[in-house]
């Protein structure tokens, strides 16, 4: 986990089941190697079977006071959530471990406090290298602490690329003609996603924005526009997005 004492940051995003048992299995991993884990699960009470088990294997685990989904609090239970699993995390900050394992870390935190969380955890990495892994639904979040993305489904490993390939090799188009139909394009263009709103069509293609614009300017556009994309349009037009229909991916 900590080979050659690197930090790393492990997020796992998603819908569904997984996350958490990805989680948990890398836990009891790091107590079978002699390792100090610490979990804190901000949206669950701690009682569930694996939790008692890690406890058992050495595991420090802390729960959430209010243990229910967000939007199903009230807004002082929110509050005293929000408060109580800061608090609970500076703490931990204050200990020693060697791999940090955090549930839903953010899940229904006002801005600020969500800055002051990823602030914490970030410090915590930079000045002692320990291992921290995040399992959260909300993949915009963690598009801003990640360098290195995977994409896992039933057990196999579909996409491995830095953040910085995946946003320079997959590109948003806006482009226009003088007609409203689209022109046959050339066919080495790999088109993800067709859209068209007037005369304007958006284009979601594979490639470099440089290496497109020049082939679409032969087709010769009243104006062509390339937009970055976010990690999670990425995840929507190349993995099928929230239905999981995930196919197999080339880049």
């Amino acid at each position: 986990i900590c080979k050659g004492r690197t930090a790393m940051l492990h997020l796992y995003w998603g819908d569904g089941k997984g996350k958490t048992t990805a989680a948990m299995g890398l836990a009891l991993r790091a107590l079978g190697h002699g390792r100090r884990v610490v979990i804190l699960q901000f949206l669950k009470d701690g009682s569930s079977g694996e939790i008692e088990m890690l406890r058992r294997c050495g595991a420090v685990v802390y729960a959430c006071p209010n243990a229910k989904f967000t939007w199903l609090m009230t807004d002082a239970e929110r509050a005293e959530a929000r408060r109580t699993n800061t608090r609970t995390l500076q703490t931990i900050l204050q200990g020693s471990f060697d791999l940090l394992v955090l549930d839903e870390p953010v899940d229904g935190l006002d801005p600020v406090m969500r800055r002051q969380v990823w602030s914490l955890i970030l410090q915590d990495v930079a000045e002692r290298g320990t291992t921290v892994l995040v399992s959260s639904h909300n993949l915009r979040e963690l598009e801003d602490v990640c360098d290195h993305v995977g994409v896992m489904s039933r057990g196999k490993l579909l996409l491995e690329h830095s953040l910085s390939e995946l946003q320079d090799y997959t590109v948003k188009l806006q482009l226009a003609f003088e007609g409203a139909e689209l022109p046959a394009l050339p066919q080495e263009i790999k088109v993800l996603h067709h859209a068209q709103t007037g005369r304007v069509h958006t284009l979601i293609c594979r490639g470099s924005a440089e290496d497109l614009e020049q082939q679409l300017a032969a087709l010769h556009p009243i104006f062509i526009d390339a937009v970055p994309l976010s990690l999670e349009e990425i995840f929507i037009y190349e993995l099928g997005g929230e239905d999981y229909a995930i196919r197999d991916i080339v880049l």
